[in-house]
């Protein structure tokens, strides 16, 4: 699934990675369940540090979480976090080991100093230019703050849902049911509709 250049490039950024990640995936039918398995095994197959699991209720999409020694890092996708999502899965796994870019120290502060719990969901189309710097950013704020909870949808895969919120534009960003932005947005704006909600 992952051609041998990718999976070379993805050794050298997870020699870094001291911590245990795993990637937990909840059991499903859904057409595309095996090419989500074979995607993340892909990518554990990359670091030692790395596997896979199936865990959780059954999901009607696919599903998985990343967790860091064991624990939530609060991160989740639902969906196949293919295309332009890739790079947010790829990061994801960085930031929940405590690598890749990180804010200045006083953005890095303010994530920190979120009150929770704060449930987070983008939704996204796979081929969205704009997505990937939106879920990037609040896979982020989880990584960094153990109240933020977030999780990348595919709307393509759940539409009666997509429907129900009158999601009109992607990334739309939802704080439960409630949206709170749509389109391109910068992480320090971000930052700044969730303080916002405090």
């Amino acid at each position: 699934m992952i051609d041998n250049d990718m999976k070379a490039q993805l050794k050298e950024h997870f020699k870094a990675i001291n911590d245990s990640i795993t990637l937990v995936v909840k059991p499903g039918e859904h057409e595309k369940q095996d090419e989500l398995l074979g995607m993340l095994d892909d990518v554990a197959s990359c670091s030692e540090k790395i596997n896979v699991v199936k865990d959780g209720e059954l999901a009607a999409v696919p599903s998985f979480s990343i967790k860091k020694n064991g624990e939530d890092t609060g991160i989740s996708f639902n969906g196949l976090p293919g295309g332009h999502e890739f790079s947010s899965f790829v990061l994801a796994v960085l930031n929940s080991a405590g690598l890749g870019k990180m804010p200045e120290e006083s953005i890095k502060q303010r994530i920190i100093d979120l009150k929770g719990p704060i449930n987070l969901s983008t939704y996204v189309t796979l081929n969205c230019p704009n997505c990937p710097d939106v879920v990037q950013s609040l896979n982020l704020f989880a990584a960094l703050n153990p109240s933020v909870f977030h999780t990348m949808i595919d709307g393509a895969l759940v539409m009666e849902e997509v429907r129900a919120l009158n999601v009109q534009a992607v990334p739309a960003v939802f704080s439960g049911k409630k949206v709170i932005q749509v389109g391109k947005t910068g992480l320090t704006e971000l930052l700044k509709i969730i303080e916002d909600l405090q």
